[in-house]
């Protein structure tokens, strides 16, 4: 079945309504888009498996973001990062169905890793108000890809990744490093080549000329 929600496009030729559009994403559980004349709102509808054997209305319906649509706020979600979000509030309300129903896209195998480094940090340091540098180079440079993070892990190019890592800007000293690790004078960093003079390689105070390179 075609979707109605699933771009902002598709969402705009919706009528301002009470009632959302919903989208199944896994049995007993719906995304849910509403409309209004002061908003556009994604839900979640999920079946309660705490409601009583034969009950009237055993779904329980959550609004929990934004939509990506013209003129909202940076935070709001696209339809595919909305799913993986409905997903995880169902399976946090012991929906049997989601669990393991959301894909696994970039975002999740990121933050699943964050958690990870995380966890051990705070575990050898004995503190728990630390983040990892795992934690805070992959939210910078990452996570704030939303493209790139709202794709699945499956359909996730060579391109596409090349295509992120050129955007991804150097700090002053990871470019200073890059450039004191020559051997031979040039080295590929992202997609670029980093040429330094040998003769300038011992002194703190070079510059590094890029151009770009094609990768092979």
């Amino acid at each position: 079945m075609t979707s109605k929600i699933d771009t902002p496009a598709k969402r705009n030729k919706l009528p301002i309504a009470k009632k959302p559009a919903w989208e199944r994403l896994a049995p007993g559980v719906f995304l849910g888009y509403r409309k209004s004349p002061e908003a556009r709102k994604w839900l979640v509808r999920y079946h309660d498996p705490d409601a009583p054997k034969g009950a009237s209305n055993p779904y329980k319906m959550q609004v929990f973001a934004n939509a990506d649509d013209a003129h909202v706020d940076e935070e709001a979600l696209s339809f595919k990062h909305a799913s993986v979000e409905a997903l995880k509030l169902a399976e946090a309300a012991s929906v049997p169905s989601a669990k393991g129903a959301h894909p696994l896209t970039v975002r999740r195998a990121v933050e699943e890793y964050i958690a990870v480094r995380n966890a051990r940090e705070r575990k050898n340091k004995g503190r728990v108000d630390i983040r990892s540098d795992a934690d805070t180079r992959l939210s910078r440079n990452v996570l704030s890809d939303v493209d790139l993070c709202d794709t699945k892990l499956k359909d996730t190019t060579r391109e596409r990744l090349l295509e992120w890592l050129d955007n991804v800007p150097l700090q002053g000293r990871d470019e200073e490093a890059a450039c004191r690790g020559l051997q031979s004078g040039t080295t590929a960093r992202r997609g670029k080549v980093c040429e330094v003079p040998s003769s300038d390689m011992e002194g703190r105070d070079f510059q590094c000329s890029h151009r770009e390179k094609r990768r092979a």
